[in-house]
């Protein structure tokens, strides 16, 4: 499965139409306000389809950012991605609350935050992370 790259940047928290794809951009935040990353953690945010019950959510689209020495809180993404792999209308599905973000960063493979929580894509770009002890 092949993801889009994300190549522009407007207001954090938008959803917007570009071409054939959706960009919706937001921010990853956290608590952990003091929290200096070393610039070797990947932070992964997805965008799925969670509105069919009782089956396994599927990533619409996904983005990968290294982040950079010295990083902290909040992390803006952009996450662009394609309307033809979506089922239904994208504005039907977010109305819904069928489209939820989930995101987590991660440093050498071991995951270090997540979100713990459904982020519903309707009400929010802000995905909230805890830290994993």
């Amino acid at each position: 499965m092949a993801f889009w790259q994300p190549t522009l940047m407007t207001h954090p928290g938008s959803i917007y139409s570009q071409n054939n794809g959706s960009v919706i951009q937001g921010k990853v935040i956290s608590n952990d306000l003091t929290r200096i990353f070393r610039g070797d953690e990947i932070l992964s945010v997805s965008i799925n389809d969670t509105s069919v019950a009782d089956a396994p959510s599927r990533t619409l689209a996904k983005q990968v950012i290294q982040l950079h020495r010295g990083q902290q809180f909040p992390i803006r993404y952009t996450v662009i991605f394609n309307k033809s792999r979506m089922p239904m209308d994208l504005n039907r599905l977010v109305a819904s609350g069928g489209i939820t973000m989930s995101a987590t960063i991660e440093r050498s493979g071991q995951l270090l935050y997540i979100n713990d929580t459904r982020i519903s894509l309707k009400n929010n770009r802000r995905i909230p992370v805890i830290r994993v002890k």
